[in-house]
């Protein structure tokens, strides 16, 4: 790393803590020991991002990748047991996916959130539900819980506080 470049976005699983920064993922066990490091984006990859799942309740570190090639943006998530890459997926509607917010609960959905919108996709990428939301937030971020439940938070600068917790169905 260089100086001014240290921005680390932290990952938890049930058997690693990761420490992602740039290109590269240091992983540690639950006692932080350092494991290994991995580097999902090749120093040939332009334009690809790393954002952590967050889930100390799933037994692997799972991570959501995103390329932009110049014309539209994908979406995948890559499963990692320590530093060995196990699987990956890609998402079924990556339209719905544009805003790199993803959270995921202990089923392995993964949930993503942007202004006036929630989505919620299957382990597999496949989509569950897309809903809008019907005021106009000014950015959301949300938060898994266990047993495919997910809370959306919002704050806007005049004071309100908007919570959203929508049933298994994305209802609210």
């Amino acid at each position: 790393m260089y100086a001014g470049n240290f921005n680390p976005s932290l990952s938890i699983s049930a058997s690693n803590v990761n420490v992602i920064c740039s290109r590269d993922v240091y992983v540690f066990d639950m006692n932080i020991n350092y494991l290994n490091k991995i580097s999902p984006v090749s120093v040939n990859c332009v334009n690809k991002q790393i954002t952590p799942l967050n889930n100390p309740y799933v037994s692997n570190s799972i991570f959501h990748l995103r390329t932009f090639d110049g014309v539209s943006n994908n979406y995948f998530t890559e499963t990692y047991n320590g530093a060995n890459k196990l699987g990956m997926s890609a998402y079924a509607d990556q339209t719905s996916a544009y805003y790199p917010r993803p959270n995921m609960d202990d089923n392995g959905n993964i949930y993503f959130s942007g202004q006036n919108f929630y989505s919620k996709f299957d382990a597999f990428g496949n989509k569950i539900y897309s809903k809008s939301l019907f005021f106009s937030p000014f950015s959301i971020t949300c938060l898994t819980s266990k047993s495919d439940q997910v809370f959306l938070f919002d704050y806007e600068g005049v004071g309100n506080l908007y919570i959203v917790r929508p049933d298994a169905n994305g209802n609210y």
